[in-house]
């Protein structure tokens, strides 16, 4: 054979074991996840300054059936396997590696006998080092994007960086004993049952006990503060320059935990941690809550309800109880709803807690479109705006519409059952209904099955409202018409007399439903769940004004100002900019804009753009208590001040029923300071700020209701 046939020869050889190696991959035997993990003993080391792990997992395995020649296990593709023993035989093992994902590769240990509980050691090694990806958003922040990194300013080690040897939805006990040099701190989850420090590395040794679906470590160059309430160790790990805020993070946390373990049970481990993360990030591990610089650094503004309280609860609903996969996930309602919600109810008082019902209801008529809304029972995550509204809103009036029907000396006594019942496990919506019908000795079928499989919500219309005069005083009566769904429910109608507010409670199931009530005086209003118990699908028409329902409208145009500094027309422009990349919409400077345009389109007006002949006709009769005389404008008579105020307005658009109008100005630098924020505070229908900090909010009325009547109209 000549030297080119030679060549053709091995080219072709070539080619047929590439065809080979694909074939294989493309039949390679399913995985081996038919088995149980009952424990992870990890000794690792870290090196930030070389982004390098290394380390050595003692599992414990139970085989769920059969004779299982290998099992399978998901791990970083950029860590080595060094070995793998049988931990009975001090036998080495064989393994192949097949990719799985673009984070995880997969693991097939062959096995040479079976035994009950399996003993496996795996030793490897390799870099982690997954760059942060900054995400911001107008008011639905993220956090900061890594599947998790190991570098000289920390280290974030999640169950999506897979450093350690996993099945899929497995829950298993940990133990950790790390090292890593000074003067980084190691915090992991469970107890810290050691620690010291020896010639300038640090040592420590953590301990699960309870069942977790994942194992998440951090490190960081830590200041400590410690405070040990009722038998549980909370622990502060903030940055040196931000030890300041470590003491009121811990009053803080203990009055959490105290206030929550008694509506809840207790809590279910030894020990909480806050810790400071050195990217932008907000979230609840089992045991210790992870949070972004820029939180820690709000300081008392942070600790509303439902922010560090929120990831307090998650000890209870989502690390304690976990959600069973596929099933819908429950977690992050019933947080949010014992936290975000009745916080305020408990601590506040019950205007605080109406007004937060109502908020609800107005923020999903805004940001969940019909097109785009899906049943309760598919939410799995919060990836926008829209799954938030529907997982967390939606979510937490349904177990307040749970709590009215059972009763809320019931509904905490069961929720707590529920925890002690569930703990270390995991639970699925079916689960909550069946305690929840042990509990009340009520069928609840038809509570779930039209909460959680159905999108939207009840559509409520009152109809024929009518006044007689009986011999004991006056009779109320009309229809509650349901549109769309008909639902089953129990409607508070309130009727007002100016003095006394007298309501019946009406059950209702079908399409048109009548009802009647005698008062001894003469009526003044009607109105349908007054106190806003329910969960409903708001008309157009009901939308309270504020910035955000204009950043919903697809149809907006964005006015520019041509007045003022050069510093502040480059904010405002930056604003519309961001409005518009995330939003949509069109950006015009004044001398673009028609009165066609003002017609046809929601409009954003940023600076003094209004002084604009054709546009000024829009502010021309501004709703109580804003009002616009010489050029300035005045809240509640008081005029803006030209040196450190901005206004925040939104209102209906008087050329177009149904489009709204957004102004938001400010005379200075100092004014416009935290400009960006604004999107934050969208759901007010106006805000006054002095130097970027809110200091007057209040909301327009509707432009019409259909769940009241007014009988003096």
């Amino acid at each position: 054979m000549n030297r080119k046939g030679f060549k053709k020869a091995i080219l072709l050889l070539l080619s047929l074991v590439t065809i080979v190696w694909a074939f294989e991959k493309a039949f390679a035997s399913p995985p081996n996840f038919d088995f149980n993990i009952q424990s992870h003993h990890l000794i690792i080391q870290i090196d930030p300054s070389q982004h390098l792990l290394k380390a050595e997992d003692r599992l414990e395995i139970n085989i769920k059936w059969g004779r299982l020649q290998s099992l399978s296990f998901l791990l970083n593709p950029k860590l080595k396997i060094t070995r793998i023993v049988d931990q009975r035989t001090g036998q080495p093992l064989h393994w192949s590696e097949t990719p799985f994902s673009s984070h995880a590769r997969r693991l097939d240990i062959s096995l040479q006998k079976i035994e009950e509980p399996h003993l496996l050691s795996i030793s490897y090694e390799g870099p982690i080092y997954d760059p942060i990806v900054k995400e911001r958003g107008l008011r639905f922040v993220r956090g900061d994007q890594t599947s998790g990194l190991i570098s000289s300013e920390g280290v974030y080690l999640s169950s999506a960086t897979h450093w350690y040897p996993n099945r899929p939805d497995s829950m298993a006990r940990f133990e950790v004993e790390a090292t890593i040099p000074e003067p980084f701190r190691i915090v992991t989850q469970g107890e810290l049952v050691s620690e010291n420090l020896k010639d300038g590395t640090w040592s420590s040794k953590w301990v699960n006990g309870l069942p977790a679906e994942s194992l998440t470590l951090v490190a960081g160059k830590y200041s400590v503060k410690r405070r040990e309430v009722e038998g549980i160790k909370i622990s502060i790990y903030f940055f040196p320059e931000d030890d300041r805020f470590s003491k009121i993070f811990l009053n803080a946390a203990d009055e959490y935990l105290k206030t929550y373990s008694d509506l809840l049970g207790p809590y279910p481990y030894k020990k909480f941690d806050i810790v400071q993360n050195f990217f932008s990030s907000g979230y609840g591990i089992p045991t210790f809550t992870l949070l972004a610089p820029e939180t820690i650094r709000q300081g008392k503004e942070f600790l509303r309800p439902g922010a560090l309280d929120h990831e307090v609860v998650h000890s209870w609903w989502g690390h304690f109880v976990n959600v069973k996969p596929g099933t819908g996930n429950w977690v992050e309602a019933l947080t949010t709803y014992c936290t975000n919600y009745y916080y305020k109810e408990l601590k506040i008082g019950k205007e605080v807690a109406r007004k937060h019902r109502q908020e609800v209801v107005q923020k999903y008529a805004i940001q969940v479109p019909s097109s785009k809304d899906y049943p309760l029972r598919r939410f799995e995550g919060k990836d926008t705006e829209l799954d938030g509204q529907i997982g967390y809103g939606k979510g937490s009036m349904v177990f307040h519409m749970l709590r009215r029907v059972v009763g809320k000396d019931l509904f905490f006594a069961t929720l707590r059952q529920f925890a002690k019942q569930y703990g270390g496990k995991q639970a699925s919506w079916e689960d909550i209904k069946k305690i929840f019908e042990e509990a009340s000795g009520k069928r609840l079928d038809w509570f779930f099955s039209q909460w959680l499989d159905r999108s939207g919500g009840p559509q409520l219309k009152l109809e024929n409202p009518k006044v007689q005069t009986t011999s004991n005083g006056y009779l109320v009566s009309g229809e509650v018409v349901q549109e769309g769904d008909v639902y089953q429910l129990s409607l508070p109608i309130e009727v007002d007399d100016g003095l006394l507010k007298r309501r019946l409670f009406l059950e209702i199931s079908k399409r048109r439903s009548p009802f009647s009530m005698e008062v001894p005086k003469t009526p003044l209003k009607l109105t349908l769940d007054p106190d806003a118990q329910l969960f409903r699908k708001l008309y157009p028409e009901e939308i309270i004004p504020g910035l955000n329902a204009l950043l919903e409208d697809p149809e907006k145009i964005f006015i520019i100002s041509d007045q003022g500094d050069e510093e502040s027309r480059k904010i405002y422009f930056e604003l519309a900019k961001m409005a518009k990349d995330q939003k949509g919409g069109e950006i015009l400077s004044v001398r673009e804009v028609t009165e066609e345009k003002l017609r046809n389109a929601s409009v954003m007006l940023l600076g003094e753009s209004w002084k604009t002949p054709i546009i000024s006709k829009l502010i021309s009769n501004l709703p109580k208590p804003i009002n616009h005389k010489e050029g300035s404008f005045f809240v509640k008579g008081n005029r803006v001040d030209e040196r450190d105020e901005s206004l925040l307005l939104t209102f209906p658009n008087p050329l177009h029923p149904g489009k709204w109008v957004t102004i938001y100005f400010g005379r200075s630098a100092s004014s416009l300071a935290r400009a960006r924020y604004i999107f934050f505070y969208g759901w007010d229908s106006y805000m006054l700020f002095k130097n970027g900090k809110p200091i007057k909010r209040g909301n327009f009325s509707t432009v019409q209701s259909f769940a009241s009547y007014d009988f003096l109209k």
